[in-house]
């Protein structure tokens, strides 16, 4: 029997090696169509922090990027999602976002995307409270921190260098990026002259092209076989076919019934939060 022990490990180290050497190429082309119209509203992170879905989301010719941070998450009537759904104009707003994305998270997704970006309209939103002296936080910067984009940002040769070293150097003030110490290696390479950390950045540099090809595939599987599907508000009777001012009259209607609470206009179910 003892003939047989390894039989488990060979097994299991040759499926880590299919994961890791199959073809990116062989594999993104089945990701779905059915998928990709799913995460355009599922405001999930993972997709957020990973690349495949969000190429193959903006190479369609009738996906609007909309970026921005909670307020996409309020699914009310009049939300693009649920305005467009019920007044076909042609095109699918594809939804970035969710609380604590603010600029720089917006940025380095910005950097990974830029070829499927160029000449695209878009809509960003931004969010009053991004704006105070010390900027995104820890807290609110590592759940939305992309490993991957990172990364993207070592090797993505086409974006202006010194936009790239504003980005390094502000990236190395969290400490999820400190942790990983080749990808902090290479930042601090790129910020600076010094021989010996260029020695460093040379002898890390391998390893950090080694895990950007893993973090790589883990983006490709997970886009795969990841993902769920958000309930939307369903009301069209409220949207359908109106004019701007027919709109506006509508969600003011809608917002008073639901904000009686506080003299902020802030609705009631948020407020109990709180």
């Amino acid at each position: 029997m003892k003939k047989y022990a390894f039989v488990p490990i060979i097994i299991a180290v040759v499926l880590f090696l299919v994961f890791i050497f199959f073809p990116n190429n062989w594999l993104k082309s089945f990701i779905s169509d059915k998928k990709v119209q799913r995460a355009a509203t599922e405001l999930n992170p993972l997709m957020f922090q990973g690349d495949y879905v969000q190429k193959k989301i903006l190479k369609e010719k009738n996906s609007f990027p909309i970026y921005g941070s909670s307020e996409l998450a309020r699914f009310d009537p009049f939300h693009p999602s649920n305005y467009f759904a019920a007044n076909k104009k042609g095109f699918t707003p594809f939804l970035f976002g969710r609380g604590g994305m603010q600029s720089l998270i917006h940025f380095m997704n910005f950097a990974s995307q830029a070829d499927q970006l160029k000449g695209k309209k878009l809509v960003f939103i931004i969010s009053p409270q991004w704006f105070h002296e010390e900027g995104i936080d820890d807290a609110h910067f590592s759940p939305n921190y992309s490993r991957l984009q990172a990364y993207d940002l070592v090797f993505n040769q086409n974006i202006d260098s010194k936009l790239k070293k504003l980005a390094m150097a502000r990236l190395l003030t969290f400490n999820t990026v400190n942790r990983d110490q080749i990808l902090s290696t290479l930042y601090k390479a790129e910020l600076s002259n010094t021989k010996s950390l260029r020695f460093k950045a040379d002898c890390a540099r391998p390893i950090a092209y080694l895990n950007w090809r893993l973090l790589q595939k883990k983006d490709l599987y997970y886009s795969l076989f990841g993902g769920y599907q958000r309930k939307r508000h369903q009301n069209p009777k409220l949207v359908k076919n109106k004019s701007w001012d027919e709109l506006v009259i509508s969600a003011e209607k809608y917002g008073r019934k639901r904000a009686k609470s506080n003299p902020f206009n802030i609705s009631d179910s948020y407020c109990l939060l709180y």
